[in-house]
Formats: C-alpha cells, sequence, structure tokens
C-alpha cells in the first residue's frame, strides 16, 4: 500500500470501477485521470494506491511483468474519470453504482459488450465512450442531466437510444454503425454531428427544434425531409449521401451549407441573405440547374466582397454555366484543389 494516508474503504462492484489490462509488450504504463474526491487504486498485482487528491496530476503507474491484471478503482466520491489508452490491452470494464459521477471519459476498451450507464451513473452530464469495438448495447435512458454526449468510433452500435433529456446540448456520435436515429425529447440540443454511419438513413426530430448545427456527412440518405422542423439551423453538411436533390425552405436562414459528392441534379435555397459557404461541387448539377442557384445567390456586402465561397466544380455544367452572375455578386469562385 502507497499513496496518501486516509482509511481505506471497503472495495465492492457496487462502489468499484474495474477492469483488466493486459501487457504484452515492452509498453508497461496506464494512466489514469479523475477529479472530486478521494481515490483508491487496485493495480491488479497486489499493490494499493490511495489518492487524497486526484486532480492535482495524472496517476500513471507502470507494471513488471507481462500478464494480465485486474484493476479496481473506488470511485464513490469521484465526480470525473477518464479511463482507456490506445497504447495497452484493456477490456472487460465494469461500472458500479456511481452517482456522484458527472464527467466520465471510456476510450480503447475491448471485450465490453455492453454498458448500463442508467444504473451506474444515472447523474452523469458529459459523458464520452468510444473506440470500443465490441460495444454493441449503450443504455443512457436515464442518464436524465446529460449535457454533452459524444459516443463515437464503435463498429458494432447499431442502436442509440437517447430519450429525453431537457438539459442535452451537444450530441456527436460519429463512426459508428447507426441506421436510424431519434432526437425527440431534446428541447435544448444546438450541435449535433453524425456524420460517418454508413448506414444512416433516418433522423427524427421535433417541430421547431433549436438545432443551430447539422452533420451528417458520410451517411446513406437519399433524400432530406426534415429541415422544416429544425428553424434555427445555420450550418448543415450533408456531404458523401445520395442524394438527388436538396431544398433548403425559406423558413430560416443558412449560413454554411456543405452537400458536394452527392448526385444532386437539383439544389434550390430560398433564404439566402446571410449564406456565406456553400460547397456544391462533384454533383450532377446542369448549367441550367446551377444558374437557377446562382440567381438565388444573395448581393455581396461591399466590405465582404469575394469573401463568400462557392464551389461548384465536378458537376456537369461547369464549363457552360453562366459564372459571371456569382461574380458580380461578389462570390467567390473555388476551383478544384486536386487538379
Amino acid at each position: 500500500m502507497f499513496g496518501d494516508d486516509f482509511v481505506t474503504p471497503k472495495m465492492t462492484n457496487e462502489n468499484t470501477i474495474q477492469f483488466t489490462v493486459e501487457i504484452v509488450s515492452d509498453w508497461r504504463q496506464i494512466d489514469l485521470s479523475a477529479n472530486g474526491g478521494r481515490m483508491v487504486v487496485d493495480w491488479g498485482d497486489g499493490r494499493l494506491q490511495k489518492i487524497e487528491d486526484p486532480s492535482q496530476t495524472i496517476i500513471s503507474y507502470k507494471y513488471g511483468n507481462c500478464r494480465s491484471y485486474r484493476v479496481k478503482i473506488w470511485a464513490e466520491e469521484l465526480d470525473y474519470c477518464a479511463i482507456g489508452t490506445e497504447l495497452l490491452n484493456v477490456s472487460d470494464l465494469h461500472l458500479g453504482i456511481l452517482p456522484r459521477m458527472r464527467n466520465l471519459h471510456i476510450n480503447s476498451l475491448k471485450s465490453t459488450t455492453e454498458l448500463d450507464l442508467s444504473a451506474s451513473c444515472p447523474n452523469v452530464e458529459d459523458l464520452s465512450i468510444g473506440n470500443m469495438p465490441d460495444l454493441k448495447r449503450l443504455d443512457i435512458v436515464q442518464c436524465d442531466n446529460l449535457k454533452t454526449l459524444q459516443i463515437y468510433s464503435n463498429p458494432k452500435l447499431t442502436s442509440l437510444e437517447i430519450g429525453s433529456k431537457s438539459y442535452l446540448e451537444k450530441l456527436f456520435c460519429s463512426y459508428n454503425d447507426l441506421t436510424s436515429l431519434s432526437m425527440k425529447g431534446l428541447p435544448r440540443l444546438k450541435e449535433v454531428d453524425c456524420s460517418y454511419n454508413p448506414n444512416l438513413s433516418t433522423l427524427k426530430f421535433d417541430d421547431e427544434m433549436a438545432i443551430g448545427s447539422l452533420f451528417i456527412n458520410y451517411c446513406n440518405f437519399d433524400k432530406i425531409d426534415f429541415l422544416d422542423k429544425l428553424p434555427t439551423i445555420t450550418e448543415f453538411g450533408c456531404s458523401y449521401n445520395k442524394l438527388t436533390e436538396l431544398h433548403m425552405p425559406g423558413a430560416f436562414s443558412i449560413a454554411y451549407l456543405r452537400c458536394d459528392n452527392n448526385q444532386l441534379t437539383h439544389l434550390s435555397i430560398e433564404d439566402t441573405w446571410i449564406l456565406t459557404q456553400l460547397d456544391c461541387h462533384s454533383n450532377c448539377l446542369e448549367a441550367d440547374a446551377l444558374n437557377e442557384l446562382f440567381e438565388s445567390l444573395g448581393q455581396v456586402r461591399p466590405s465582404d466582397y469575394m469573401r463568400y465561397i462557392l464551389s461548384i466544380y465536378d458537376n456537369p455544367g461547369e464549363k457552360t454555366c453562366q459564372k459571371e452572375i456569382p461574380i458580380r455578386k461578389g462570390w467567390k469562385l473555388e476551383d478544384d484543389h486536386w487538379n
């Protein structure tokens, strides 16, 4: 036993975080970060470390022999904990009942197929779970205090039920294998990025949601039928999907639109008065469709002349469209950087 001097609590399944570390190479060090109260770590090799204030430094421990170690962390008083490293084989995560936990980051743990945060960390506010190659199920329905949710790079995670969350403002769930995602019951949600879900083709929203930015790049959408539910959106990215047409309704004003690398034959934007960047290159837009788009673009103010960006290259109508229209309005045409 080493570290600070306080009475060691009894470590149980209910008050600990547990995982297995397998040492197989010359890299034998594991690092942990924590905050909020006292912490005790059973490193699995017979040594017990007590930390009065873990916020003062990163907790590092170096193992001796190459073998597996079952680590147990007394986490009853913690409100923040970060576990995981890509440099070691870490697996078999177990979370106890940790109602004080507000900020939990879990990264790069193998052999963990499901996590029930509703039971273990019901009061978590900032949750990040990523690079979990075996994760298939995640329960966060009862985590009502969530403000930021990051669920990323979990290739076997095909569904994610968020439930009603009164405080959730940021949702990032890229690089999973989601097919659909409901954001109903999230009245404060402002930022969403669910790009790089290759089978994602359905999103569900309540009416009049407060989302300001939405990115669904590298997904599987062949139509966009939800924008009328997002009247405050100013940034929208839907590149690398299967869209053949896109209509941006006039109920809101978009500042940034990226819809390149689809199969668009028609693109219409009703309100363009704050639009400053439009990427619609690498589509199937003919000259007439591009000219119609050009006519809808707003006139750039003299102080912002040529600072508004438009990319239309790699469209069949690029060579014959009337490029002088956007140029005359003060837009800068962006060239193909690769040619």
